[in-house]
């Protein structure tokens, strides 16, 4: 992969600028970290010691006197796949806003809150296990992000994560440049944006008005109602973005990768369950709590 990404880069230089070949180092960085499952395991403790307050996720726990780096035994976790929500014609549209609901949350939560971000958090990994009515408890504080289904109660279901191999964190500089991105996006603020592109990033842009501008008008695109997935194609948002950073020559690095995970990770959660949740909006107590 790593002679590819060089060759791809050599006979198109432009693509430098998307740096192939970080993302390959780091891919194999996570691979490597893949085989052995004690890692997997520490994950597994580290996300359900971060949502213990938090009822409606959870995650398998590691039984360590039967673990080791080459194999992970963990608790049994019953559930429906999520990827059956996706496709169900059947839709029961306040369980599918609430999956929705909990799933953005729940990756707002590990990229803001936690800086301990799930690297694989498609449908496939993700299980929804019925809780009985006696069972469903009261919203507490900590839950209040992660919304209600009847009144006061949190939602009857538990979201289950699995295959925790895969974690990102970011460094501190990354931390408050991934929270001043976000933070930019929901205050309409293309051109600091492109400032903080500008700033942590590695780039030969000889344009930067043009480049602001360009920026500008991205950001206006998401955000001039609101950011829904019904009337916004991120997917379309971001090959924009790609083309402006290739053309004005700037350097994405890691943390702003990051950024572009999650934002495809949201788009596609959340425009099969529910295309009319505000990202921005959700996102918005997450980026205060981290400021």
């Amino acid at each position: 992969m790593k002679m590819t990404a060089v060759l791809l880069t050599t006979l198109f230089p432009s693509l430098k600028w998307l740096s192939l070949e970080d993302c390959v180092k780091d891919f194999t960085q996570m691979m490597k970290a893949q085989v052995d499952f004690t890692i997997e395991a520490h994950n597994l403790d580290t996300f359900s010691d971060n949502f213990k307050h938090i009822s409606t996720v959870k995650f398998p726990r590691p039984i360590w006197p039967l673990t080791h780096p080459f194999l992970l035994v963990e608790t049994f976790e019953e559930g429906h796949p999520m990827q059956d929500y996706v496709v169900l014609k059947d839709r029961q549209e306040e369980i599918h806003t609430k999956l929705a609901e909990v799933g953005i949350n729940t990756i707002l939560k590990m990229v803001f809150e936690d800086n301990f971000a799930h690297g694989d958090l498609h449908p496939g990994n993700m299980l929804v296990q019925d809780i009985p009515d006696s069972q469903v408890k009261k919203t507490t504080n900590k839950q209040k992000w992660f919304g209600k289904l009847r009144g006061s109660q949190s939602p009857p279901f538990h979201l289950v994560i699995l295959d925790c191999g895969i974690v990102s964190s970011l460094d501190e500089r990354g931390k408050i440049c991934l929270k001043e991105v976000f933070s930019a996006v929901a205050n309409k603020d293309g051109a600091r944006v492109a400032q903080l592109f500008l700033e942590h990033s590695n780039h030969q842009c000889s344009d930067t008005d043009s480049f602001k501008q360009k920026m500008i008008e991205i950001v206006d695109s998401a955000v001039s109602k609101n950011v829904t997935l019904e009337q916004v194609v991120v997917s379309d948002l971001l090959s924009s973005l790609f083309s402006a950073v290739i053309h004005h020559k700037v350097k994405l690095d890691g943390s702003f990768s990051s950024v572009i995970l999650a934002i495809m990770i949201l788009e596609g959660l959340g425009r099969s369950l529910d295309p009319t949740i505000d990202i921005v909006e959700k996102a918005k107590p997450f980026l205060f709590s981290a400021m």
